[in-house]
């Protein structure tokens, strides 16, 4: 663990942000008495959706209206616009 000092900290933040985010772990100094540890966060991998987890997400945004297999943006749009014209209606 490399020691870096509150000064080198406000004067150099980008140097000491690039350490970081390489995975270095800094330990803070302040008037020669260690303050704290600082350990960069483990990045998160992005979980990429299939098209059924697509689906299930817009069912619960649609309040659970059933979607086919078979749905493209064209139909989805077409689907909210219906509903949309029925809700106007009421009024």
């Amino acid at each position: 663990m490399n020691i870096i000092s509150m000064k080198q900290l406000r004067e150099d933040f980008s140097s000491v942000k690039q350490r970081l985010e390489a995975g270095e772990e800094l330990l803070l100094v302040y008037r020669s008495q260690p303050l704290a540890a600082i350990k960069p966060v483990k990045k998160r991998k992005k979980k990429t959706l299939k098209k059924k987890d697509y689906t299930k997400i817009i069912e619960k945004l649609a309040g659970g209206f059933k979607l086919g297999a078979n749905l493209t943006p064209k139909k989805l749009n077409k689907i909210y616009d219906k509903q949309y014209e029925e809700m106007l209606s009421g009024f």
